[in-house]
């Protein structure tokens, strides 16, 4: 990576995580207003704009979320919504836990038609949901815990969404009268951590990550486009080490690919959100490999998806000077596209990774846009790219297929 393009920004960005951070080490009961205000999905409705001028505009829709399933992660640990022990059963209690991809941690979002949702557990279908996500009771009380009962079409099954910052989501509940919210308790990172009600107050706990148990690069490209220049939480921030494959490999779980073999990421502790050095990294996150993660490094993550996917291999030089050729690959939306170095004429390792979030014209020529970490790029020609680094190789990885 090229670290010196970056340290006009680190004092900036620093600044801007400290103030994440002050968010985070405050305990749960703490003043509202830390997170920019949600704005609820609209039936058929584009949202086109958000209160504070500084987050990009989104354009999700109910239809975009409704009739789908959904793995529902914790902004603040990374950890999901689970059924503890799999087991369909009236007050079965919810908890988070590491992705298993099993029925526990599968939700159907279902649109009533009247601005709430109900949230299906697969657990228990034999051809039909049986159990829907539940507020014990029926309470507005605080720390009313979260369950599952057999659908009963009670205010107690019902929620609303929110889309918020970070392109997260906030679950309020319909019997508070939608001042309280799904909260993971605490918050800490141990698996089993419990999942409850409380009154929302715009802490990391209170947000959710919804990355579709099917392919939905909708969702990864409004992803990129809304964190290309902020971080996650349940993500470490590894500028100025190098951020791309990182912010890339969120892109790609947001639109439906999941945590598999080496490539995955779990955070272990608050130590070091934004880790300094490798040794701080391997304190507050779990990788695989501890050491050589494809999660991490653009080096590794070119080796690894270079074994286990499709992807296609151009020099600079060649693709800005026959851009239809490359456009007719089947590279789509929620691809992944690396920079490689060119060693004697042969590709070399990756450099850097960005994700493909849309379609445009460079110089009169059809071009993917990129969008990335580390340089921030909020959405760059291809074809720029390739004109400007002539000699590199460009890895293009197809992810949507």
């Amino acid at each position: 990576m090229k670290v010196k393009e970056q340290k006009k920004r680190i004092i900036s960005s620093f600044i801007i995580f400290l103030m994440i951070l002050v968010t985070i080490l405050m305990p749960v009961k703490a003043k509202s207003g830390d997170f920019v205000n949600d704005i609820l999905l609209m039936e058929d409705t584009t949202i086109t704009e958000y209160e504070s001028s500084n987050i990009q505009p989104l354009s999700l829709k109910y239809s975009d979320i409704s009739g789908k399933e959904f793995f529902i992660k914790n902004m603040y640990t990374g950890q999901y919504l689970d059924v503890s022990g799999g087991i369909a059963e009236n007050g079965r209690n919810v908890q988070q836990y590491k992705l298993n991809g099993t029925d526990s941690q599968r939700w159907y979002l279902r649109n009533n038609g009247d601005g709430t949702f109900c949230i299906y557990t697969r657990l228990g279908n034999n051809g039909a949901y049986r159990y829907a996500l539940e507020v014990n009771n029926g309470s507005g009380e605080n720390y009313a815990n979260i369950q599952i009962r057999e659908i009963n079409g009670s205010d107690a099954q019902k929620f609303k969404i929110g889309l918020s910052v970070y392109s997260t989501f906030i679950l309020y509940t319909k019997a508070s009268n939608f001042s309280k919210v799904v909260v993971l308790n605490g918050p800490t990172c141990n698996q089993g951590q419990n999942v409850d009600q409380y009154t929302f107050q715009a802490h990391a706990n209170e947000y959710w990550i919804l990355e579709p148990v099917s392919k939905n690069p909708i969702l990864g490209v409004e992803y990129a486009k809304q964190n290309y220049n902020q971080y996650v939480m349940c993500y470490p921030n590894l500028n100025p080490l190098g951020d791309c494959a990182n912010f890339a490999s969120q892109c790609m779980l947001a639109g439906g690919m999941h945590y598999q073999n080496d490539w995955k990421i779990y955070r272990k502790n608050n130590n070091y959100p934004q880790p300094a050095n490798r040794e701080q990294l391997d304190n507050s996150w779990e990788l695989c490999p501890p050491k050589t993660s494809p999660w991490t490094s653009a080096r590794e993550f070119g080796t690894y998806w270079k074994d286990v996917g499709y992807y296609y291999a151009v020099q600079g030089k060649y693709a800005y000077e026959h851009p239809q050729e490359v456009m007719n690959l089947n590279i789509k939306e929620g691809d992944v596209m690396q920079q490689a170095q060119n060693i004697l004429g042969v590709m070399g390792n990756s450099t850097h990774t960005m994700y493909i979030t849309g379609y445009t014209t460079y110089e009169a020529k059809s071009s993917y846009v990129v969008t990335g970490h580390s340089r921030e790029e909020p959405g760059k020609p291809f074809l720029q790219i390739c004109k400007e680094n002539p000699n590199d190789y460009f890895i293009l990885f197809q992810m949507t297929l």
